[in-house]
């Protein structure tokens, strides 16, 4: 995606749905997100430490996955992805938003979807992974 604001509203979106989510799902969906839109349940997640050290610019990051770390996420959305519809009918009662980014169900589905093809690709081949916004 060209903007950040789809990602930051999917996070914004997950704020509003995660307590009626299927435990199950709530799991896997917050150690999956949190890797790679979510600021976690306060808003207080910061990825630590410089990317690129040394590097005179140093963007700020979406998301930063290290190699060690990625295996999990992947594992997470692997336990997700069979579930993710079960929010279809919580997302309509408590995220919904006709007017703002990621308006619906599909639109989160999508975004949540289109992470998980960097996410497994970068695992499968022992790789860690940025955003960058």
């Amino acid at each position: 995606m060209s903007s950040y604001k789809p990602h930051f509203w999917a996070g914004r979106r997950w704020d509003d749905v995660r307590d009626a989510a299927h435990p199950e799902l709530r799991v896997a969906l917050d150690t999956y997100l949190l890797a790679l839109v979510w600021e976690g349940p306060d808003g207080d997640v910061r990825h630590d430490g410089p990317v690129f050290p040394g590097d005179p610019w140093d963007p700020e990051p979406l998301a930063v996955c290290r190699p060690a770390d990625l295996p999990a996420v992947a594992e997470a959305w692997e336990r997700a992805a069979p579930l993710l519809d079960t929010l279809r009918a919580p997302y309509a009662e408590h995220a919904e938003d006709p007017h703002g980014w990621i308006r619906d169900f599909d639109q989160f589905a999508a975004l949540v979807q289109e992470w998980s093809v960097p996410v497994e690709e970068a695992a499968r081949r022992g790789w860690g992974l940025i955003g960058l916004r």
